[in-house]
Parts: C-alpha cells; structure tokens; sequence
C-alpha cells in the first residue's frame, strides 16, 4: 500500500451486508447439500440392494427422481443401476457445483459492497 492509498474500515452498513450476504451464501450452499442429499442416499440405497418397498427407500427413489431433472435417462447403460448411479451422481454433482457458483456470485455481491 502508498502513502497515497489509505484503507478505510467499513461503515456499520457495510458491515451489515457483508454479513447478510454470508449468511445468504451460506444458505445458498446448504440448500444446494439438501438437493445432492436425497440423491446420493437413493444411489447408496439401490448400489446396496435396499428392499424398493420399504418406505424410506420409495421416499428417497421418488425424491431424486425429481431432483435429477435433466440428469434422468441422460446415460442408459443396459445396467440400470449403473445407469441411476452416473445420472444421480452427476445430478448431486451439479447441483453441489450450481450452489457452490450461486455462493460465489453472492459472496462477489459483498466485495462490491466494500
């Protein structure tokens, strides 16, 4: 730093968003983990042989079957768990990528606030 340059500590505004906008990232990644979650117990549950008709095994199959969005019958390998295990793997995969980006953007927000 100059003699010119001079750093100044951030106002309480600022100081405020920059919290709020790591709480918001926070959140933005957490929400993302939700999303991957119920993809990975459904690849876990079926890679182990989980019995379909349980429950808990229907509830994470139908949850990630909605959370897979464009990831479904996106490789049609003639196993059918290896295909659920590379289209829900790349479906957590990128939602955990979409959240971690999001995160970053939003954490941009607040260096542009100093």
């Amino acid at each position: 730093m100059t003699a010119t340059e001079t750093r100044h500590a951030p106002t309480r505004g600022a100081t405020a968003a920059i919290r709020i906008t790591h709480w918001i990232a926070q959140g933005v990644r957490l929400a993302g983990a939700v999303c991957a979650f119920p993809l990975v117990a459904n690849l876990v549950l079926t890679v182990f042989n989980a019995n379909p008709i349980n429950p808990i095994t229907r509830f994470f199959a139908v949850t990630s079957h909605g959370l897979a969005v464009w990831f479904n019958g996106l490789f049609t390998p003639a196993d059918p768990k290896l295909a659920l295990v590379i289209n829900h793997g790349l479906a957590a995969l990128a939602w955990l990528l979409a959240a971690a980006i999001v995160a970053r953007l939003v954490r941009g927000l607040c260096r542009a606030v100093r």
